[in-house]
């Protein structure tokens, strides 16, 4: 598998699958699937084992199709400090070549000297066929009003903390009955 992305695509994909992935998950929770397609589509998929996320990569060149599987925490630090390419200075792409066991993030960084910095970084690889199994979303299966959605959100809000460590106190729960919506947000002393 081989493809070329846009740093800032990248960093923006990675940024957003950081929400999903438990960093320091030894399983696949802490993995990230990509999937890289013959029609040109590069998906990133991650899952926390009860919500899945899906990412389509806008600015991608395809070079050879296939999938690999790999733990985000190995490239994240690295593709987050590059910045991207504005008036001949920065990294404008990354090359990724996987092969498992093993992969290959290659750049080139541009400097106003005009001498350009060839960076890689090696991680490990593995088997695909270990990531659970997402099913497309092809039609909605719930459609919620945008204000109601919104104002239950805003009712539970001052209970929520999303930087506390305790996972389950950093979001909102929706639950979803035959007549009703109800939002649940907690700090672990106030409930809402």
């Amino acid at each position: 598998m081989e493809f070329k992305i846009a740093v800032e695509e990248l960093q923006s994909i990675v940024s957003r699958l950081s929400y999903v992935v438990r960093m320091n998950d030894t399983g696949t929770t802490g993995m990230i699937l990509i999937e890289v397609g013959e029609n040109g589509e590069v998906l990133f998929k991650a899952t926390d084992g009860g919500m899945h996320l899906v990412v389509s990569g806008a600015d991608c060149e395809v070079v050879s199709p296939g999938k690999s599987l790999f733990y985000l925490r190995d490239i994240r630090g690295y593709v987050m400090k590059f910045v991207p390419l504005i008036d001949n200075y920065g990294t404008k792409e990354f090359h990724f070549t996987i092969n498992a066991p093993e992969g290959l993030i290659k750049h080139k960084t541009e400097f106003p000297s005009n001498k350009p910095a060839y960076r890689k970084l090696k991680f490990l690889a593995f088997e695909p066929s270990v990531f659970p199994i997402i099913k497309p979303f092809d039609e909605a299966q719930l459609i919620v009003n945008s204000n109601v959605l919104r104002t239950g959100i805003e009712r539970v809000l001052h209970c929520i903390n999303p930087t506390d460590v305790r996972r389950p106190l950093t979001g909102v729960n929706m639950t979803i009955m035959n007549d009703k919506v109800v939002f649940v947000g907690t700090k672990g002393m106030k409930l809402a």
